[in-house]
């Protein structure tokens, strides 16, 4: 009798051991050892994600509108990869491209220098030194305003003013920065209020501060705004003045907006501008960078029916900063360009 419960026990035993590796879950195969455990084909140590997202700006702002067009057109034309544009506050952009191979990241040229050496008075303690450019666009333009009877006619008579300036740490910080050395302006004797773009031409509408820092593109909403509804005027910047400090930050630019640009502008007036660009984590995948590069290059028409400044984002502007040798550009992306300056 004992032999015979040992054998039951034993079977017994047996079966249920049997049941356990039968119930196993043997849904989920084995990663490839060029994938990712997301799907991401990886190719020479480098990720080819067949989704990707472009960090860009507020959903009412010039960022939002370009990376939308972008994300259309990439989706459009490479086969097997989706890319969604994804608003931000602006400033955060490299941060995320840095930190996600998944992530394109748009913003300043300056801003992104500062990002790559590691700039922590810009707000980056730690050199995010893993980015490359793929491509460059629209200008990001600085304008100051004041009303018609301030008494203010240049930027040197800011001094004592009560002044509006953008409240984000983006390119507008070095740039005002930039024009107060350049013409005495003391900060000291200045009361700012840091506020976004729509808060400070509602100040200057109401008097409530004297000038205001904005910026945006050319036409910018909120310009075209006091423009139209108030006495006011944009304050010209002296190119012989401020070319020694370009000279120094030869990422800044000057560009001149033609009379009637705005209502009752009947002057051309210089103002500060830095390109914007797109740039990506450099263990993305060099093809589909290059992918990515010709595409958009070879899309600017489309991406000129999305905003008046769509037509900027070409070879030729890139070619402007990449020939200059002043940033680090994705290998994918220098590649494209090396074609093309082969070509000329």
């Amino acid at each position: 009798m004992k032999r015979k419960r040992f054998i039951s026990v034993f079977l017994i035993i047996a079966m249920v051991v049997i049941a356990l590796v039968g119930c196993q879950d043997n849904s989920t195969e084995p990663v490839k050892e060029n994938e990712t455990k997301s799907g991401n084909e990886k190719t020479d140590g480098k990720e080819r994600p067949d989704a990707l997202v472009i960090a860009s700006g507020s959903s009412a702002g010039t960022y939002y509108y370009m990376a939308t067009g972008q994300s259309k057109i990439l989706s459009e034309n490479i086969e097997g990869l989706s890319v969604t544009n994804e608003a931000t506050n602006g400033t955060i952009n490299f941060d995320l491209a840095s930190a996600n191979v998944d992530t394109i990241g748009m913003g300043g040229l300056e801003q992104f220098l500062s990002a790559v050496e590691g700039r922590e008075d810009r707000g980056y303690p730690v050199p995010l030194d893993n980015l490359g450019i793929i491509q460059t666009g629209h200008k990001f333009v600085l304008y100051c305003v004041t009303t018609a009877n301030s008494g203010i006619e240049t930027l040197a008579d800011l001094n004592g003013k009560k002044i509006g300036r953008p409240s984000l740490t983006g390119s507008s910080t070095p740039m005002i920065d930039m024009l107060y050395e350049a013409y005495g302006v003391d900060p000291d004797t200045l009361t700012e209020t840091p506020s976004t773009h729509a808060e400070n031409v509602d100040a200057l509408k109401d008097g409530v501060i004297d000038a205001a820092f904005v910026a945006g593109g050319v036409p910018m909403a909120g310009v075209t705004d006091l423009t139209t509804t108030h006495d006011v005027k944009l304050l010209d910047i002296d190119e012989e003045l401020i070319a020694p400090y370009m000279k120094e930050h030869s990422y800044f630019d000057l560009i001149t907006i033609e009379p009637g640009t705005y209502n009752k502008q009947d002057k051309p007036v210089n103002l500060l501008t830095v390109d914007v660009l797109l740039a990506a984590n450099m263990n993305l995948d060099d093809d589909l960078v290059y992918e990515i590069t010709k595409t958009l290059n070879e899309n600017v028409d489309e991406m000129a029916l999305i905003h008046n400044d769509g037509s900027q984002w070409n070879a030729e502007n890139t070619l402007n900063v990449y020939n200059k040798n002043i940033a680090p550009f994705h290998p994918g992306a220098a590649r494209y360009y090396d074609e093309i300056n082969k070509k000329e």
